[in-house]
């Protein structure tokens, strides 16, 4: 109803000053100019024309009184369907538990390059590959050398001086869950990992494809890092964007953080607190 009288605040503005001042003052003008002829001469009393007056005024009031409430109601209809739909995300860490393929010791077995196993969770769609440089870049799957090093814990075979060598190296490869926990389904459904603020000049292959997201359904979102180095430290911030099916445009942002500790050993931590905030309402017809 706010809406409502904001919108058309100079009508309603009118109408008061035209039923509460002009139309009192003509009634009670005609009542003291005489017309010139006896059958325009008021047979009625200034009490019955006013009551007359009054009784117009009343029903264009109630009749105004009720469209409000109409407006009201289907306002609120609008906002309750709306709300019974409503897409909600949750964010789930999944942890992952490397086992090292003892083959890679071995450098003439065929199995060295990767070796699944019941801990290793299986390579979905939507990978964030972290660069040395902090940009990411979103990915349908890893290289098979990236693959390879999943497999290994980063563990690698390294030629030097005619060679094998074993070598190490900091991967980052954190699994996470996203599923879908409100009312209704979420469209246009997308995922991006970027260094805060976001630029889709400067970052534009950060976020996924769009999908849709039914009530119930999960998506592994894996973030990945071949080498973490100095240059990865640092805040991300981790932005899920989609749509309800009434068109209003939703966000939930998460921090992502890369850091050292005091023994100079890197870790990364996925802060859950994020909340949902509207970014556009779908414009609507009465």
């Amino acid at each position: 109803m706010k809406e409502f009288i904001r919108k058309n605040k100079l009508p309603i503005i009118l109408f008061l000053l035209v039923s509460i001042v002009v139309i009192p003052s003509v009634i009670h003008i005609l009542f003291k100019v005489y017309l010139g002829s006896e059958f325009l001469v008021s047979e009625w009393t200034a009490g019955d024309a006013l009551g007359y007056c009054g009784a117009i005024l009343a029903s264009v009031a109630t009749v105004f009184g009720v469209f409000l409430s109409i407006n009201y109601a289907q306002s609120n209809y609008r906002q309750d369907l709306i709300d019974r739909s409503l897409p909600f995300i949750s964010i789930i860490n999944r942890l992952y538990k490397p086992t090292i393929n003892t083959y890679l010791w071995d450098s003439g077995s065929k199995s060295s390059s990767h070796s699944p196993t019941e801990f290793d969770y299986p390579i979905e769609q939507w990978f964030f590959v972290i660069q040395k440089n902090r940009k990411v870049t979103a990915v349908s799957g890893l290289s098979p050398a990236q693959q390879a090093l999943v497999s290994s814990n980063g563990f690698h075979l390294k030629e030097e001086n005619s060679e094998k060598v074993l070598c190490s190296k900091n991967l980052l490869y954190h699994p996470i869950d996203i599923e879908n926990v409100g009312n209704g389904a979420a469209t246009s459904f997308s995922v991006g990992l970027y260094i805060p603020p976001y630029d889709s000049i400067d970052n534009p292959h950060c976020f996924s494809l769009a999908r849709s997201l039914k009530v119930g359904e999960k998506i592994k979102m894996i973030i990945f890092c071949e080498d973490i180095c100095e240059s990865n430290i640092g805040e991300y911030e981790l932005c899920v964007s989609y749509y309800d099916i009434f068109g209003n445009e939703y966000e939930q942002l998460f921090v992502y953080k890369i850091f050292k500790d005091d023994q100079n050993r890197f870790h990364s931590l996925f802060r859950m607190n994020g909340t949902q905030r509207i970014v556009k309402v779908a414009s609507s017809k009465n």
